[in-house]
């Protein structure tokens, strides 16, 4: 039996035209079993997002057992909805539940769902939720979706998992008003890790973590065009300046090589008279603070000098 692990975020499954695209997707795969991993539709404002049904309440008012019940509508929404389009294209698919899914903690107990393979050809089970000890819903931190797929694909044996999101891949900056840039065609864990240290949402990092301890390599595609995407993997050969990102008045950069990169970055701004306020090393990241117009300055002499390669 062949098995694909694919998980779509809140914006694919957020729309009937989006969750459109995921049937294609899924026509694709008609010689394997696929299992759908979904987050909750769409995001703050969407009836049923996470953020929305957080909105509805207040957290020190309630007890942690009826938070985590209130966010799973979420998710199972999602799911039996998803599952309700696919069945109308012919594509014999079934949501799971909570407990059918058999995610506790960290672990997955696939024994259903291979039994229901044999019955269904697509499975699709709700993201970001798992049962802790007391067979109690909880939830993942942000973004848990990703670390829900990753987790399925090693309980299966699986070396690799498609997580599909709203962006071709991941790219080394994404700063409204300049270029645009192309995403990375691979890029290894920790490269990947380093880009979380800076602020980078595209993929969670305990996801990530996980990914690489068990070696599954991570696939984030686009889920309206399916193009190649960004690989993440153990094989990968390391990029020295890895991405750029920026809050009010810092600008950060990830690097794997601090001190190379501190000298000659300390030594491009002086030449081009960017007087830098303050400097933080951490252990995969170099942070500059500005003032608000040098940081433009500075955002664009970085992009232009690290990472012409990716401009569109």
């Amino acid at each position: 039996m062949k098995i694909k692990v694919l998980k779509f975020g809140g914006t694919a499954t957020s729309t009937k035209n989006n969750r459109d695209y995921i049937i294609e997707i899924v026509k694709k795969r008609k010689d394997e079993k696929v299992l759908i991993v979904c987050s909750a539709m769409g995001r703050i404002g969407f009836p049923y997002a996470t953020d929305t049904l957080l909105s509805l309440i207040e957290k020190e008012k309630i007890t942690i057992n009826e938070v985590s019940r209130l966010l799973s509508c979420g998710e199972v929404i999602s799911g039996v909805v998803l599952s309700n389009d696919l069945n109308k294209q012919g594509i014999k698919s079934y949501a799971l539940s909570i407990e059918e899914a058999g995610m506790h903690n960290q672990s997955v107990d696939n024994r259903l769902i291979l039994k229901l393979f044999r019955k269904y050809d697509v499975l699709i089970m709700p993201g970001f939720l798992y049962l802790n000890d007391n067979n109690e819903i909880r939830t993942f931190a942000r973004g848990g979706s990703d670390l829900s797929a990753v987790i399925c694909a090693k309980s299966l044996d699986l070396k690799e998992v498609t997580l599909y999101k709203d962006v071709d891949g991941i790219m080394p900056y994404v700063f409204p008003g300049f270029k645009q840039a192309t995403e990375f065609d691979f890029l290894n864990y920790q490269d990947a890790l380093a880009l979380c240290s800076i602020g980078y949402k595209v993929i969670q990092k305990e996801a990530l973590e996980y990914a690489r301890k068990n070696e599954i390599e991570i696939v984030i595609k686009n889920y309206v065009n399916d193009y190649q995407g960004t690989n993440i993997g153990t094989n990968y050969p390391s990029v020295d300046i890895i991405g750029v990102s920026f809050s009010k008045d810092s600008l950060f950069v990830a690097t794997r090589k601090i001190e190379k990169y501190k000298k000659e970055l300390e030594n491009c701004f002086l030449e081009k008279h960017l007087f830098v306020k303050k400097l933080t090393i951490q252990k995969t990241c170099l942070i500059f603070q500005f003032g608000i117009n040098q940081l433009q300055i500075a955002k664009k002499l970085v992009i232009e000098k690290y990472f012409s390669n990716y401009i569109k």
